[in-house]
């Protein structure tokens, strides 16, 4: 379950380097939205959830822009 999470958390978007992999993580950001329901899986429990947030804003205040989708998902990540 631990390995799950971890898939969820969205850690390298703000790894070393992580700069070099924007068009990565653009789509993986893109994926995940697409792939993951709201409300379900693993990637809906509440730990992996907050991890998650904060990631993706602490990128977005890198300079990164999130995508439309990801804006409104992370709208309803921080509801749910």
């Amino acid at each position: 379950m631990l390995w799950r999470y971890n898939q969820h958390y969205f850690d390298d978007l703000n790894a070393v380097n992580s700069s070099e992999r924007t068009e990565w993580h653009l789509s993986l950001l893109e994926r995940w939205v697409a792939d993951n329901k709201p409300g379900s899986g693993f990637a809906w429990d509440p730990y992996p959830t907050s991890l998650r947030i904060v990631n993706w804003i602490k990128w977005s205040y890198a300079g990164n822009q999130l995508p439309a989708t990801c804006l409104q998902s992370l709208a309803v990540q921080v509801r749910f």
